[in-house]
């Protein structure tokens, strides 16, 4: 790495002394990560800033657009059916905030698509994360709901919510390659998910920052398929529409640690500057 000598003259706005400081990666010839690209930064939220700060793979914000902010104009997500954004999202504390939408599906039609590309073949590790709320429970609508998906006959990598009102997250095969939430749904709830894969090691699923369930083995595992990634429908298991908000979906290409989560789960409170120890 070769280093170069920059000289700011004195009184220099700080605002130039920011963007110098920025620039130093590229002008001292590094490359600069063109998925999380720092002057994204700024105008980001403080939770959408820690989720980028992960380097996600597809971060879909859906704050009253399609938009792929981890790969800004490369990956946007294409909606179908009718879903809007005329709702707040986030969870409770960014719901506070009234500038920050939700995607909202009917639960009759409503899904969002992302092409598959090569980088969302995940074989070794995923994280994948959303914010949900319910307007019907699954009970209700007598159906398993899709939230955020790239389905494929025994190649699964789904995260859902089952009739009997709890979270689901299925790996390659399914049964028995499967986590289960302790958690029991309500409606006109958020909750913030996360799910964990680790190939041949294990898989795990949190609920608003907690782990609530685990597998662990070298059953563990999954192949790659070749379905789009699709948030409230599977593409290949037709009819599981999903009735409510679905919000900042992020999928990455590492399998997160706990405290990555948590933090990323903590983040939400700040960005309306509340406490962390709030709960929604």
């Amino acid at each position: 790495m070769s280093f170069k000598t920059f000289h700011l003259r004195p009184g220099a706005p700080l605002l130039s002394v920011l963007l110098t400081l920025l620039m130093l990666p590229a002008m001292a010839g590094e490359s600069v990560d063109s998925q999380t690209d720092p002057r994204e930064w700024g105008s980001q939220p403080p939770y959408a800033q820690k989720v980028l700060c992960l380097d996600p793979v597809v971060y879909l914000r859906l704050n009253g657009n399609f938009r792929d902010s981890a790969s800004p104009g490369v990956h946007p997500g294409v909606g179908h059916g009718g879903v809007d954004f005329s709702r707040p999202g986030g969870g409770a504390p960014l719901a506070r905030n009234p500038s920050n939408k939700a995607a909202v599906f009917d639960g009759v039609n409503d899904y969002i698509v992302v092409p598959s590309f090569a980088s969302l073949n995940f074989t070794e590790e995923v994280t994948v994360m959303a914010w949900v709320k319910f307007d019907r429970l699954p009970s209700e609508v007598g159906h398993i709901t899709t939230i955020v998906s790239k389905s494929g006959v025994a190649r699964d990598l789904d995260l859902q919510a089952e009739p009997d009102n709890r979270f689901y997250f299925f790996i390659g095969p399914g049964a028995p390659i499967r986590l289960i939430s302790q958690t029991q749904i309500q409606v006109n709830r958020w909750y913030f998910l996360a799910a964990t894969y680790r190939r041949g090691d294990r898989m795990d699923l949190y609920v608003d920052g907690v782990l609530e369930s685990t597998l662990m083995g070298p059953e563990v595992s999954r192949e790659e398929n070749t379905t789009a990634l699709s948030i409230g429908q599977s593409l290949v298991w037709p009819g599981r529409f999903f009735p409510g908000r679905i919000d900042e979906v992020a999928v990455f290409g590492d399998a997160l640690a706990p405290g990555q989560i948590r933090r990323v789960y903590e983040a939400s409170f700040r960005s309306c500057g509340l406490d962390d120890s709030s709960t929604p």
